[in-house]
Order: structure tokens, then sequence, then C-alpha cells
């Protein structure tokens, strides 16, 4: 009789030890159960269990300690504030030429050079000096908007496509002819997290242009963090390229500027 009366004492040790470490389920409303639990992990003690799977959280720990950790997730568990990230990615070309070229005719001792268009100054001696420049300005923007949650991915990207046509020859010499379409692609990934006043970002922009038969682009990648609804610089690229070129009697000069710049706002979405 004693023996029975002490098996089902330890019996009921046994069930009280695992009641006490009951696993328990617990549903969130608003954020994602792997968030929540990367939050969390840091507050566990030892012997203390927690996963997760979709919106559902599995927690393992004394009714004490579940009770508390409970009243965590409770406060981690709220809604995602909606954000509109605004990127806008401008890009300015100058290009400058000049040229002066001498040209004309001298003429004696049974030898003659003539260049350019002659302009007669004296019998036998026909010069002229020929000179122009010229200065083009070109200015590409681009501005997108994306509507998203607080802690969340999103991207976006707009392009547009030309034909190229392209000419091969077959084993039997006869040409082939074709047209590919070449895209101009321009576009950003982001993942903003808010901190009160102040936003951390994830981004990653890219900007492509057709430039005659040149596609010119432009790529970043970055994490910032600034006060919400500020315009933040977060990017810039400058290129000057010179050039000279000498023309028989005379001389050609080119340069090329090329600037690009990359702001980002993060503003509560409406």
């Amino acid at each position: 009789m004693k023996s029975n009366k002490k098996n089902l004492f330890a019996a009921a040790l046994l069930g009280l030890a695992a009641a006490a470490n009951a696993a328990d389920v617990i549903t969130l409303n608003w954020r994602d159960g792997d968030e929540v639990a990367a939050a969390l992990r840091p507050q566990l003690r030892d012997g203390e269990k927690l996963g997760a799977l979709g919106n559902q959280l599995i927690l393992d720990a004394p009714p004490g300690r579940s009770a508390e950790l409970r009243r965590l997730i409770r406060q981690l568990d709220v809604k995602s504030s909606s954000l509109l990230v605004e990127v806008t990615q401008d890009g300015v070309s100058r290009e400058s030429k000049s040229a002066v070229q001498l040209g004309g005719q001298v003429q004696g001792g049974g030898y003659s050079i003539s260049t350019g268009k002659p302009m007669t100054l004296r019998p036998g001696s026909q010069v002229v000096i020929a000179g122009g420049a010229s200065q083009s300005n070109t200015r590409l923007q681009a501005s997108q908007a994306l509507r998203m949650l607080d802690g969340k991915t999103g991207f976006i990207e707009i392009g547009s496509s030309r034909p190229l046509p392209w000419l091969m020859f077959g084993a039997d010499g006869r040409p082939v002819v074709g047209v590919r379409y070449q895209d101009a692609v321009t576009g950003f990934y982001a993942r903003p997290r808010l901190h009160g006043q102040r936003v951390t970002l994830e981004l990653a922009a890219s900007q492509q242009a057709f430039n005659g038969q040149n596609l010119d682009s432009a790529k970043l990648a970055t994490t910032v963090e600034g006060a919400v609804g500020e315009w933040l610089t977060v990017g810039g690229i400058g290129r000057d390229q010179s050039g000279q070129e000498t023309v028989l009697i005379g001389v050609s000069r080119s340069n090329v500027q090329l600037e690009r710049s990359i702001k980002v706002r993060v503003t509560p979405a409406q």
C-alpha cells in the first residue's frame, strides 16, 4: 500500500513539473512571429524556449515567467506604421566643344599646299581661320514613391525599351538581320524602420538612361538615418572628362561633365 502511495505521489510531481513547463501557443494580431521572437530571445533565461511559425509564437517557460513574457509580447505586438518612401534621382550632363582651324593655300618654288576654304589676301596666297564653339546641357530627373509598412521591404521599378538592329553573316556568307531590345530601368529597394521621430533606411537605388547609342547608369546601396520628413542626400556621382585633338593645322577641345545625386525622404503615409 505504501508503495502504491509513493508511486502516485511521484506521478503527481511529474505531472506538476510537466504542467509547469507546458508550452503555450500565442497568436499575434499585427506583427510577424519571427520579428517578435527575434526581439524577445535576448530576454529568455536558461531553460526557457521560444519558437515562431507565421503569426504564432510557441513559448515554453514556467507559469510566472510565462505571464511576464506574455506582457512583453503584447507590448511588441502593435500595428505597423504606414510610411511613404520618396526617392529622387537627378542627373545633369554638360558638354562643351570648341575648335580653331587655320587653312588656305600657299604657292611658291614649284609646290602648292592647300587646306580649308581659302580667303584671298594677296596674289598667290590665300588664308582662312575658322573657329566655333557649342555647348549643350541635358537634365535627367526621376522621382518615385512607394507606400509601405514600418520594418517591411518594398521594391519599385520603371523602365523603357528601344529596338537595336543587328547584323551578322551566316555560314553561307549571307547577311542575317534582326532586332533586339535594350532596357533602361530606374528603381529602388527600401526597408524603413522607425525609432520615434527618427528613421533608419536600407536603400538600394539604380538609374539608367539612353544617351545616343550609349546607356548611362548609376547605382547606390547604403543605410542612412535621419529625421522623419527630412530630405537626405544619400549619394552623388561626378565625372569630368576632357580631350584635345589636333586637326591638321588647328586644334579641337571637348569637355564633358556628368553629375548625379540621390535624395530620399520618409514621411507618415496619410
